[in-house]
This record gives C-alpha cells, structure tokens and sequence, in this order.
C-alpha cells in the first residue's frame, strides 16, 4: 500500500471504508446474540493482521506503557497499537491542541528511551553498587539522602517530573533504595517490547502530514497526528479480508 499519490485523497478514501467496516461490525454484533466473555477474549487474541511479519517498538516494559497510556493490562498484544490510536483520538487533543493525557504519554515515551539506553544489549539496566548509581538516579528524577552504602540511606526526589514518571510507570525504586543502603548490585529488565501493526511502518509514516524528527517510529506518529489515529483506529476494525482487499495496490 502506499500514501505517495494524491495521500489526502486516498487517506479519506481509506478512512470511509474504515468507517463502514466498523458500523457494519457493531450492526452484526447487535444481530447476533453477545458471545460469552471467554469466547470474546479468544476472539480478540486471534484477530489476524495484515503481513504479521510488521512490528514497532515499545520503549521499556510493556506493561509500564499500558499504564501510562490508560490501556488494560490484559490486551493482546495486536490490539496495543489500535487502542492506543483510539485513546489518543479521544483523550489526547482539544481543538487540535495536545491535553495532559497526552503529554505525559510523550514525557513518559521520553523517560522510557533515556532510561532504555542505560541498558545493556539484554535490555537490562544494571549496577553493581553506589559507585555507577549515578547515572540511573539522575535519569529517575532522584538523589540520596544520605552517603550511598550507609544504613537508612534514602532517596529523595530531585526532579519532581522525573519522579512521578518513575513512581507512575511502575518502576522498583525501593529495591534499588535497598540495594544502594547495602553498597549492592542492582538490576531491571527495561528491554523494548515489539507489537505487531498491519501494514509496513513505512506506509503508516507516508501517510502523516506530521513533520517528524529523524528517527521517529509510527509510535511518534499517532502521537502528533489525529487523522492517523482516527485512521489507524478504524481499520483495525475492519476484517483480514477488506483490510487486504483495499490496501493493495491497483495498478
């Protein structure tokens, strides 16, 4: 699929059909009698994806990212990406201007890569003791109280934004605390998490009228761009079948 010719008109074009896919799949869920909440869950985990082989990353844990961008926990992993898409559209702007949903999500996506490079080729964030704490604390929003490696040494907030971010996403500050009372090794698995998206990234980016930074992922993308929400949202109502059927080029 691509967005390079005439994007705005095919966007809207694509973006109708979305829209019928979705009305016609509420009509014929109220047609039909509600399936029980265990078929529905299978259901979902087993929607199929245009080219499954397409993914983007999620900066750190997911379950941290799910938190922060209001999204359950319980989610398959297809359904990341259009859920988000869907809260973004809905709760992320006003009249076009980003609303705080919105921008502590991107603060957080911030927070989550810094942290990141601080990790190992694991994906996890190691230290061995007070010595090469430095570098984590500062990146936490947190400093000492008291000397690194004395009994009762406790951390204190040193950068207020930092701090909720890391209290907020679910980061273990009172193991490190403990670790760094005892002058002791640290560790935590921050590695990115991948989720599959219909479509190749590169199609999904042509499509934005956001002037993106080098570097930035459709994540980015559906941070910035309502339309591509709304957009994204939509099709992925839509089934295996139509999803294929219009997103092929006609030549």
């Amino acid at each position: 699929m691509r967005f390079l010719r005439r994007p705005r008109v095919r966007i809207a074009g694509v973006f109708c059909v979305a829209v019928f896919c979705a009305v016609s799949a509420l009509a014929l869920s109220e047609s039909n009698a509600a399936p029980s909440a265990a078929k529905a869950t299978s259901s979902n985990k087993d929607l199929p994806t245009v080219n499954s082989g397409n993914s983007v990353e999620i900066p750190g844990p997911l379950s941290s990212f799910l938190r922060m961008a209001g999204v359950s926990q319980e989610v398959p992993a297809s359904d990341v990406l259009p859920m988000l898409a869907r809260n973004v559209d809905l709760l992320g702007f006003d009249g076009g201007r980003p609303k705080e949903y919105l921008l502590l999500l991107e603060r957080y996506l911030h927070f989550a890569r810094e942290l990141q490079s601080l990790s190992n080729a694991n994906g996890t964030i190691r230290i061995t003791g007070c010595r090469d704490a430095g570098h984590l604390l500062e990146a936490l929003g947190y400093g000492l109280q008291q000397d690194c490696g004395q009994r009762n040494a406790t951390l204190r907030t040193a950068n207020a934004e930092r701090a909720f971010l890391t209290i907020d996403s679910g980061f273990p500050l009172t193991a490190l605390e403990e670790a760094l009372e005892k002058d002791g090794p640290f560790s935590y698995s921050f590695g990115g998490t991948k989720v599959p998206i219909f479509l190749p990234e590169r199609d999904w980016l042509s499509a934005t009228n956001w002037k993106r930074e080098p570097g930035a992922n459709l994540l980015d993308a559906l941070m910035h761009d309502q339309d591509l929400d709304r957009l994204y949202a939509a099709l992925a109502k839509c089934d295996e079948e139509t999803r294929v059927l219009f997103t092929t080029r006609q030549d």
